[in-house]
């Protein structure tokens, strides 16, 4: 009962373009997706990070503190809350970018995406498709294209779900042209259509 209030005050203040509020409420609520969502929607990435810790993810709670927020300080601090082997890849990656933030050389960043690549080529399927995304943010972090498609060549060869669609979506996005991702999966080769043969 009291949680279909909340949703209901929720969705109140969200038609009255109340977003923080209703933001509290879907929280109190147990729509945390949302919480999130409307927190980050707004840039309270700290009240975004604190959802997401308070409900079994201070990894992805460190990961938006350092990568939205750009606050490596209150990034570590989560990540010391989040539990350790399962996520030790994830911990890495939020580590690299809060190094990232401090100034530190990008050999960190470019070791956790060494790292990142070999779990995605063939590591389990637990937290692949975040490690893909984080691994990705990072690399464009350092401007580093060739990285990005280190990452999702190995995601690719992992038959990892739709990783080859959003290799393609990335290179649209990025380069403003269509790359084909050549199938079996463990075959990659990249075609870029319509790019010029350079002599």
């Amino acid at each position: 009962m009291t949680e279909t209030l909340w949703a209901s005050a929720a969705r109140n203040y969200e038609a009255a373009g109340l977003l923080q509020e209703a933001a509290r409420c879907h929280h109190r609520a147990g729509s945390l997706r949302r919480a999130v969502d409307l927190y980050a929607e707004l840039g309270l990435h700290h009240e975004a990070a604190t959802v997401l810790a308070e409900n079994g993810n201070a990894v992805g709670g460190a990961w938006r503190l350092a990568h939205h927020a750009h606050d490596p300080a209150a990034a570590r601090l989560m990540l010391r809350r989040a539990p350790g082997p399962a996520g030790r890849l994830l911990h890495r990656l939020v580590s690299a970018r809060c190094d990232l933030l401090d100034g530190v050389s990008e050999t960190v960043v470019t070791d956790a995406l060494d790292a990142a690549q070999d779990l995605l080529d063939g590591g389990p399927p637990d937290d692949a498709q975040r490690i893909e995304s984080w691994a990705v943010l990072l690399a464009e972090e350092i401007r580093r294209p060739d990285l990005v498609a280190l990452v999702f060549a190995a995601a690719v060869r992992g038959d990892r779900q739709g990783a080859a669609q959003r290799w393609q979506v990335w290179a649209q996005r990025r380069y403003g042209m269509r790359i084909v991702v050549a199938e079996p999966a463990h075959d990659v080769d990249v075609v870029f259509a319509g790019a010029r043969r350079w002599t």
